[in-house]
């Protein structure tokens, strides 16, 4: 299932696909993968803002982030996780939206 899931306890935002996603916090994000026990991150933090181009010619080589939010992107053209990653959106606003 895709989505995006605010954890009010933790004070972070899921956004994902089947697999794989992105965890968002106030200043930061990192990569999550599902597994048996739910979503587990992957790697280091990285700290925001990261760019998400619209073209996925512009997407930078290895880099797994900018690609998994694209593909969010391409899924969800809706979403604000865009303008969440590069900080053109308030992480609280973007908490408390649907």
């Amino acid at each position: 299932m895709d989505g995006k899931a605010p954890d009010p306890a933790r004070r972070y935002i899921d956004y994902h696909l089947n697999q794989l996603g992105i965890r968002v916090f106030e200043h930061a994000c990192q990569l999550i993968s599902r597994t048996s026990d739910g979503w587990t991150t992957m790697g280091k933090p990285l700290t925001l803002p990261l760019q998400v181009p619209q073209d996925a010619s512009k997407l930078e080589a290895g880099n797994v982030a900018q690609e998994t939010a694209f593909h969010i992107m391409q899924r969800e053209p809706n979403s604000d996780l865009r303008a969440l990653l590069q900080r053109e959106l308030d992480f609280t606003a973007a908490f408390h939206s649907k």
